[in-house]
């Protein structure tokens, strides 16, 4: 996915015209058709007809993302007779599916690091400040104090409470689950 602060083809239509995007795509696609030595090359139809196809379908695109792909296929593919329309979509469609899970990827690490950094409450404060606090009400004879001591006292807190592997595995289970779930509805 191409970082780039420039429009996406559909705000190039909206901002100057259909006809000079189509002309910026029929000189990129005409660049390609000449890069490959086929047989069967494509006509001015076929590249306008391509031109308008790639606007309708991928119209989120940055033109710098339609020239990287076109740019990555000239150095990797490999065309034995022809080149058209569908060989063109192909690629971009290839292109389109990479740049969506990167998209994924990036926003999973990006809710991760949110998730993991750790958020200050002013209010906040350690659990050894708040057990002080309770003891220092108990000699008052706060009875609420005295009572959360005596209940925190019989047993351990519920962070400090141990988990036995088999919950451990339940609980990661249901979050693998969970996790699994929430990326498949990403992609619909």
């Amino acid at each position: 996915m191409i970082q780039a602060q420039t429009p996406t083809l559909a705000k190039i239509k909206n901002s100057t015209s259909e006809l000079e995007l189509r002309a910026l795509l029929y000189i990129a696609i005409c660049e390609v058709c000449d890069f490959f030595n086929v047989g069967k090359n494509m006509s001015d139809t076929q590249i306008a007809l391509t031109a308008d196809l790639i606007i309708e379908t991928y119209w989120y695109m940055k033109l710098e993302e339609i020239k990287y792909c076109f740019r990555r296929a000239m150095k990797r593919e490999k065309l034995f007779d022809r080149i058209d329309g569908n060989i063109i979509l192909g690629w971009l469609k290839e292109y389109d599916t990479e740049r969506t899970e990167q998209a994924i990827r990036a926003s999973d690490q990006q809710l991760t690091q949110q998730h993991n950094q750790p958020t200050a409450d002013p209010r906040a404060r350690t659990y050894q400040s708040y057990i002080n606090s309770l003891w220092n009400l108990a000699m008052y004879a706060d009875p609420r104090a005295v009572q959360i001591l005596s209940a925190l006292h019989d047993t351990p807190p519920p962070r400090m409470r141990l988990t036995t592997t088999q919950q451990q595995h339940q609980n990661e289970f249901a979050f693998q689950l969970f996790r699994q779930q929430y990326i498949q509805n990403k992609k619909k």
